[in-house]
């Protein structure tokens, strides 16, 4: 498994409104055109966007090729595979068969399937959804690769995982379950009576007049449909085929970027299911996810967002309801692009810092400058990431089949050629590093270094310091009295952690630690990763326009579970 398969300005015043928006948004839209721009130069980013803001189209466009050998290019129109952003829909669809008094999502899997494993009686329907079922997912399974070109019924794709056990008591834990929401498919088909594509059509894309989209089949003749690729040296290869029955109701739908406009409008106006049953699926259940969505806070907003990844293909959504705005960004080569474009599309919208795309160029350093880089780096539970070096050549595995360069810009600063990603070193004060931080698809995660006791790792994900945190909004700025990069935004709050013990709340605004002050994300968790477990503490921080100092000691209280 290559690192490519790794897998988150409020005006205050009605006059003020009324004279500013016009060239505000202009001033977005401008800036929205520069980031794309740069996306398409420098990382030859291909696929289509769209921006929506206060309802209003900022940028709808294609860009780069539908295919690559026929020299047609990416439009509105063109039809993209979207991988797991499918989940959404097969949410909904269980909603509807609930609201027709079909099914409840409280039910066991067992009432509505014959044959499930006495292992899955107390797995939900609930617990499919949310991702809370411990059903092990088989997209992960070593023989994937192999079984992914092979036509498979739903009761076929099934059978390779019913029988192995629960990786956690169902409710407990959050893991990310592909195969879950097959199961959801399967359940769709046998309590509707209609297969999972026919339900779809007719409960959801033919009422809400999405007509291009759609469960995608590869010996169907399909107008506009994109070409899926893969990277390899620089340029584009044909992506490996893959039988779309067999990601199913997790991820074999299609769609278009006008397509799923249409969809966020009809979520806003609950023209499928009730306010009620929207709000269920809207509500996390652990680790920030609904029911087919990823649920968060930025910028005292509520985003809704969902990305997918499937062979040739790479997808990001997110909506935020109370702005009227949604960003899409579909792309037919893979990569972590999309959701990185999509996360920095709506930091701009929100007028939160972000980083335009830059061309990287690899500097010759000292052979000392790569002692004490090498080691093992647990990024999360299941997933390690190996440094080695050869000579004074860095590179990184996830597997012992895959190995990647590194190439410095720095000391502590390295990034991959194959790959859209960054990496951070945090060096201890013999230049021994701790700690790394992986930059991709829009997110930090930090890399614990040695055999951690795994307990460790979901703490040291945004999370050493016990809390998890988001850039800083110009809304959010101006109301503290803060100058443009001051300050993260707290988001959350872990309890029985130092955080908690520092009396840090949600919406509180972290200034500084120990004096050193916070004025990103990426150096909040380079700063807190330095800190040693028993050290005392001091934060900085504002509330309420008030700024305040607390203290606490830092204590390594680690956490299996996210909720």
């Amino acid at each position: 498994m290559h690192l490519t398969r790794l897998h988150y300005a409020c005006l205050t015043a009605w006059l003020l409104i009324l004279i500013s928006a016009p060239a505000a948004a202009d001033d977005v839209q401008a800036e929205i055109e520069r980031y794309v721009k740069a996306c398409v130069d420098v990382e030859q980013f291909m696929g289509a966007v769209l921006v929506v803001n206060d309802d209003r189209e900022l940028l709808a466009r294609g860009f780069g090729l539908a295919n690559v050998e026929l020299e047609v290019a990416n439009t509105t129109k063109t039809k993209f595979r979207l991988g797991s952003i499918t989940k959404q829909f097969t949410a909904m669809a269980i909603m509807v068969l609930a609201e027709q008094g079909k099914l409840t999502v409280d039910d066991p899997v067992a009432r509505h399937l014959n044959d499930t494993p006495d292992a899955w009686n107390d797995v939900t329907i609930h617990h499919l959804l949310s991702h809370t079922s411990g059903i092990p997912n088989f997209t992960s399974f070593p023989e994937y690769a192999a079984t992914m070109m092979l036509p498979s019924t739903p009761s076929q794709t099934i059978a390779r995982f019913k029988d192995k056990p629960l990786e956690f008591t169902p409710g407990e834990k959050f893991a990310y379950s592909n195969s879950g929401y097959i199961v959801l498919g399967a359940i769709i088909e046998k309590v509707s009576g209609k297969s999972y594509e026919e339900f779809l059509n007719e409960a959801i894309f033919e009422p809400l007049e999405m007509r291009d989209t759609g469960y995608d089949h590869h010996d169907q003749i399909l107008a506009r449909r994109a070409a899926g690729y893969d990277q390899r040296d620089g340029g584009v290869v044909n992506a490996a085929f893959i039988d779309m029955s067999v990601p199913f109701a997790a991820g074999a739908l299609y769609s278009t970027v006008d397509d799923l406009k249409r969809w966020d409008q009809a979520l806003r106006a609950a023209k499928l299911v009730s306010a009620e049953s929207l709000a269920r699926m809207f509500t996390p259940v652990k680790s920030d996810y609904g029911y087919g969505w990823q649920i968060e806070t930025r910028c005292d907003h509520q985003a809704m967002s969902h990305g997918g990844g499937i062979n040739g293909f790479a997808t990001y959504l997110i909506r935020i309801p109370d702005k009227q705005a949604l960003v899409v960004v579909l792309s037919n080569v893979v990569s972590h692009r999309p959701a990185r474009m999509a996360v920095d599309l709506t930091s701009i919208l929100l007028k939160e810092p972000y980083k335009l795309p830059r061309a990287r160029h690899a500097v010759e350093l000292d052979p000392s400058a790569f002692d004490g880089l090498v080691g093992v780096y647990r990024l999360s539970p299941e997933l390690q990431l190996t440094i080695t070096r050869e000579d004074n050549r860095l590179f990184s595995a996830v597997s012992e089949r895959s190995k990647d360069e590194l190439f410095p810009e720095s000391e502590t600063e390295f990034f991959y050629k194959a790959v859209d990603a960054q990496i951070t070193f945090v060096r201890d004060h013999k230049g021994r590093a701790t700690r790394l931080i992986l930059h991709q698809g829009g997110a930090d995660t930090v890399g614990v270094r040695g055999e951690a006791d795994r307990g460790a790792v979901t703490q040291a994900r945004r999370r050493i310091f016990g809390v998890k945190i988001s850039p800083l909004c110009e809304e959010l700025r101006k109301r503290a009295q803060l100058d443009e990069t001051a300050g993260v935004l707290v988001v959350k709050v872990f309890p029985g952690t130092t955080a908690a013990d520092a009396g840090l709340q949600p919406g509180d605004i972290l200034l500084s630690i120990n004096g050193s002050r916070v004025v990103d994300v990426a150096a909040f968790l380079a700063q807190v990763a330095e800190i040693q477990d028993g050290y005392m503490v001091a934060v900085e921080t504002v509330r309420d326009g008030q700024k305040s100092i607390k203290q606490a000691t830092m204590k390594s209280r680690l956490r299996e579970t996210s909720d």
